[in-house]
């Protein structure tokens, strides 16, 4: 790969890094999902999936 492409593609990567950390610190994704919440079943499984990326991508941003 050249430098040129090598170069592209940091930028993009930089800027992904950003858009996540943001989406992070807006919202606390990493809070407890509630039980008591009336959400079905499948919402609840697809609202603790994100929990778990939320999570995962805060141990990776904590590691750098």
């Amino acid at each position: 790969m050249d430098a040129e492409k090598l170069e592209k593609f940091r930028a993009i990567l930089d800027r992904l890094v950003i858009e996540l950390r943001a989406a992070l610190s807006e919202k606390d994704a990493t809070e407890p999902v509630q039980l008591d919440t009336s959400i079905g079943r499948l919402s609840r499984m697809d609202a603790m999936q994100s929990q778990q990326v939320a999570l995962a991508l805060r141990s990776i941003d904590d590691g750098n």
